[in-house]
C-alpha cells in the first residue's frame, strides 16, 4: 500500500518540492512515510504499530480523489453542454422598423438595444423583449419547463431558448456573458 498505492502522492509531493512549492501532497506523503517508518521501527523495538492507520489514510485519500475526479468530469460535461447552447450567429435588423433587411452577425458581438430576427428553429441569441411576432419557445434547458412557452409582443425571452413556431423580432437587453445563460456558464466554470 505504501510503495504502490501511495505512489501518486509521493510523485506529486516530489514535483511540488522540486518547484519549491508546498502543496497538499507534501504533508500527506510526509504523514504516510512517518507512520510507516515509525511502525517499522516499533515492530523491531517493541510497542504499538500503526500500519493499519497508514493503509486507512491512503485508502480514504484515494477514494476522495476518485470522487473528486468524477464530480469534475460531470461538471466539465455539463459545462460543455451549456456552451453548446450558446448561439453562434444572430440575424441583426439594422434598419428596423423601416425594413426587414437582415445581417448575419457573430452572437458574441451583439450590443444591448440591437434588434434581432429569430426564425423558427433558431436559438435566441440574447436575453430580450419581443417587439413583434407570436411563437412558442422551448426553454427546457434553461428553466426546466417541459412544454413550449407561448410568446408574444412584450414578453421576455432568454438566450439559449429555441424558437419553435413563428418569426420573432426582438430587442436585445442582455448580451454575451451578461445573459442568464452567460451567468450560468460562468458559475459552472467557477465551480469546475
Amino acid at each position: 500500500v505504501v510503495f504502490f498505492c501511495a505512489l501518486p502522492f509521493f510523485k506529486s509531493a516530489w514535483r511540488d518540492l522540486k518547484h519549491k512549492h508546498i502543496g497538499m501532497d507534501v504533508p500527506v506523503s510526509l504523514g504516510i512515510l512517518l507512520t510507516f517508518f515509525a511502525s517499522v521501527w516499533t515492530t523491531f523495538r517493541g510497542g504499538a504499530v500503526y500500519y493499519d492507520s497508514a493503509i486507512m489514510f491512503v485508502f480514504l485519500l484515494l477514494g476522495a480523489r476518485w470522487i473528486e475526479q468524477r464530480v469534475q468530469h460531470k461538471a466539465t460535461r455539463a459545462l460543455r453542454i451549456l456552451t453548446q447552447l450558446q448561439p453562434v450567429q444572430a440575424r441583426k435588423l439594422p434598419d428596423y422598423p423601416a425594413s426587414l433587411r437582415e445581417e448575419l452577425q457573430d452572437a458574441r458581438a451583439l450590443n444591448t438595444g440591437d434588434v434581432l430576427l429569430v426564425l423558427p428553429g433558431d436559438q435566441i441569441p440574447a436575453d430580450g423583449i419581443i417587439l413583434d411576432g407570436d411563437s412558442a419557445c422551448d426553454e427546457a434547458l434553461m428553466t426546466g419547463e417541459s412544454h413550449p412557452v407561448a410568446k408574444q409582443s412584450g414578453d421576455q425571452v432568454t438566450a439559449g431558448s429555441i424558437n419553435i413556431q413563428g418569426r420573432l423580432v426582438m430587442r436585445a437587453e442582455q448580451t454575451g456573458h451578461a445573459t442568464r445563460l452567460g451567468h450560468l456558464i460562468s458559475m459552472m466554470e467557477n465551480a469546475a
